[in-house]
C-alpha cells in the first residue's frame, strides 16, 4: 500500500486537477472524485468473493494486470503538462 501512495496513487490526484477546464473544473472534480470512491468501493466489496474465486495469487495478479493496463493507457492517452500553465493546458 505504501508503495502505491508514493508512486500511481497520486496520479489520480494530479490528472483530475490539471484535465479539466478552469470553467467546468469543480464540477468535473466532482464527479471524478465520486467515481475514484464509487471504484474503491466495488473493490472492497467484491475483494472476498475474489480472493475465494481467484485464490490470493490470483487476484493479486488480477490486480497487477489492471496496473499494467493502467500505465499504458497512461502513457498513451495522457498528456504531458510539465512547464504548462493551466490555460495552456485548455
Amino acid at each position: 500500500v505504501s508503495s502505491y501512495q508514493i508512486s500511481f496513487g497520486p496520479c489520480t490526484w494530479l490528472i483530475l486537477s490539471e484535465i479539466f477546464p478552469l470553467r467546468i473544473r469543480s464540477t468535473a472534480m466532482g464527479l471524478g472524485v465520486m467515481t475514484n470512491f464509487g471504484t474503491n468501493l466495488v473493490v472492497t466489496a467484491a475483494f472476498d468473493s475474489l480472493r475465494q474465486d481467484l485464490g490470493e495469487s490470483g487476484l493479486f495478479a488480477l490486480f497487477a494486470v489492471l496496473a499494467f493496463v493502467s500505465v499504458i493507457f497512461i502513457n498513451t492517452f495522457v498528456i504531458e503538462t510539465k512547464n504548462l500553465s493551466l490555460e495552456e493546458i485548455e
